[in-house]
């Protein structure tokens, strides 16, 4: 879904959701990289996506292809009785900018 984050049109990943039958064959990766092209062909800034931290291996696919933790990303928030509490999800992103469009 294509929305705006701070200014920017960006593609926010919703959901994914490949069958265990599938997965392990670098078809999740395909996609993310399709993803990619189809948002830099219509000229967005960046892809968004949201993950829980306990989802391991989806976290390991994000990370091989680019993806680091956003801005937007919730802090830990810190209780009145000093307890840290972190949130159970990241917000991940991967700028679509290519380094030669960031030079001009």
């Amino acid at each position: 879904m294509v929305t705006y984050e701070d200014g920017y049109e960006v593609v926010y990943l919703y959901e994914i959701h490949l069958s265990s039958a599938v997965q392990g064959q670098g078809l999740g990766k395909q996609l993310m990289l399709k993803l990619e092209d189809i948002g830099r062909h219509i000229g967005l800034e960046k892809i968004m996506l949201t993950v829980f931290k306990s989802n391991t291996v989806a976290m390991g696919l994000y990370n091989r292809v680019g993806y680091t933790v956003d801005e937007f990303s919730p802090p830990p928030k810190i209780l009145r009785n000093g307890t840290v509490k972190e949130s159970s999800y990241l917000i991940l992103s991967k700028s679509l900018r290519t380094t030669s469009a960031c030079m001009n």
